[in-house]
């Protein structure tokens, strides 16, 4: 397989990219088509809420020469008690027997070769095989005609002819009433970030949204975030999203940081953050990144004094 794209997102390194898709709502990226990847292949995806996107992980840091070349089992972040072993395929992790990805990813617009997409928890210039539209079917227990339907509609979008006649019905009548529509027939949900990602454990000192303002206006996040202001403010609850999740290595989260604190990139900027004993998170530096400095393999680094 060739690559048919690649995506520009602001992890231009592994460590801050999130582990999940949705954790971080407010990260923007772009999937580019390649020149020979006609333009029309993605005619009519902007009908829909969300993509699958079929992705390779080229930034592991184990990438086999051989066949058997991988560990069969591993210790997922999460699992308790903490060090228990699991087979690969039980899990979501990067390395695998084929470094294939699979990433849900709202789909934000459509133009040209272009796909903006949000919820991102891919890094820069990853490879995309495929691309497919995400529909109610996806969903385990979702039955045509049956349950999951009206409730499907408030969240997915997709073309009418996509929705059985079960769900088109539920949306002919929630378009007659209070609820608002999407332009296919769809009902929005809206929902608020701060219902999904808890983001009020992080915040930032007075210096550092002075930082993230002044390097926004150099272009520090172009072109994923323009110099709108309004785009710094989405800036600002992206990195905060993703430090929300505590990107630092399993043996380190929820322990407290020296003073030199801990360091993220996220486009062209580097956030360095502490983390105090109550767990919560404060962002103390933004500065521009120098990516010819270090070994560049993503790993988080303690600050040097």
């Amino acid at each position: 397989m060739t690559p048919i794209a690649y995506i520009t997102t602001p992890f231009t390194k592994r460590t801050g990219c999130p582990r999940q898709p949705t954790l971080c709502p407010h990260s923007i990226a772009t999937i580019n088509l390649q020149k020979d990847c006609h333009p029309d292949t993605i005619q009519g995806l902007e009908q829909y809420s969300h993509c699958w996107v079929i992705f390779t992980f080229d930034n592991n840091t184990d990438v086999r020469t051989h066949k058997n070349n991988y560990k069969a089992k591993i210790t997922p972040p999460r699992i308790r008690p903490a060090g228990t072993k699991v087979g690969c395929m039980s899990t979501r992790t990067p390395h695998r027997p084929n470094n294939v990805g699979l990433s849900l990813l709202t789909i934000k617009s459509v133009s040209g070769r272009t796909i903006t997409v949000s919820g991102v928890d891919l890094c820069d210039q990853t490879p995309i095989y495929d691309i497919k539209p995400y529909v109610p079917w996806d969903v385990a227990g979702y039955i045509s005609g049956g349950r999951w339907g009206g409730e499907m509609c408030g969240v997915v979008q997709c073309p009418d002819w996509v929705w059985d006649s079960e769900a088109l019905e539920y949306m002919k009548r929630a378009s007659n009433g209070s609820n608002g529509s999407n332009g296919y027939g769809s009902p929005l949900k809206k929902i608020k970030t701060e219902e999904i990602v808890r983001i009020e454990c992080v915040t930032w000192t007075d210096e550092a949204v002075e930082q993230l303002t002044r390097e926004h206006q150099k272009g520090a996040f172009k072109p994923l975030y323009p110099s709108r202001k309004s785009d710094v403010n989405t800036v600002q609850l992206a990195i905060s999203e993703i430090l929300s999740q505590d990107p630092r290595h399993n043996r380190q989260k929820g322990t407290a940081t020296n003073e030199e604190g801990y360091k993220v990139v996220f486009c062209a900027a580097q956030v360095r953050f502490v983390v105090g004993d109550d767990k919560k998170t404060e962002v103390v530096e933004i500065s521009k990144v120098n990516f010819e400095e270090g070994d560049g393999d993503g790993r988080m680094k303690l600050f040097k004094k």
